[in-house]
């Protein structure tokens, strides 16, 4: 019995001996082979000025979307034209671009969205964003929003991450 229980214990000390990960000396260091993550790549992007989110629009939660036709922005959005020389809205050419838009609830107290990053990784973009709310309430409604204009050729499947 004595026997067995030394013989399992032997053979147990040396299965833990055993490293299976492949070590290797990096610059004078001990380095374990690990799986390859995949690299996030940084996605260039616009930011669409002179738009406002119609009255149309009822939601009680952030909205995310991906838009990609004239037809399905113009469901959201509308033209705010002003005047002066940065007056008029920014052009999305939606042959050449898509949009990615982010659209809060209307709110009594200045809000918005700031981008932390817009990265692709593997088979999806990311959109990681703040909500950033001041605490002071004013005596009007707003309905925040952000839109991003990104070229087509970055076109996937999107993931809306909040911070």
């Amino acid at each position: 019995m004595i026997k067995n229980v030394l013989v399992i214990a032997m053979f147990a000390i040396a299965l833990g001996s055993c490293n299976t990960a492949k070590n290797e000396k990096v610059d004078g260091v001990n380095a374990i082979e690990t799986k390859e993550e995949t690299k996030s790549e940084a996605v260039p992007y616009g930011v669409a000025k002179g738009y406002y989110v119609l009255n149309t629009v009822k939601n009680e939660k952030v909205e995310s979307l991906r838009i990609t036709s004239q037809d399905h922005f113009d469901r959201f959005f509308g033209m705010a034209t002003v005047m002066g020389k940065d007056g008029k809205p920014t052009e999305i050419d939606f042959k050449k671009s898509f949009v990615l838009a982010l659209v809060g609830q209307p709110s009594e107290k200045d809000t918005t969205f700031e981008i932390a990053k817009l990265v692709e990784n593997g088979d999806a973009l990311e959109l990681t964003y703040v909500i950033k709310q001041e605490d002071e309430v004013r005596t009007f409604t707003t309905h925040p929003c952000v839109i991003l204009v990104v070229d087509k050729t970055y076109e996937k499947d999107v993931r809306f991450l909040p911070l």
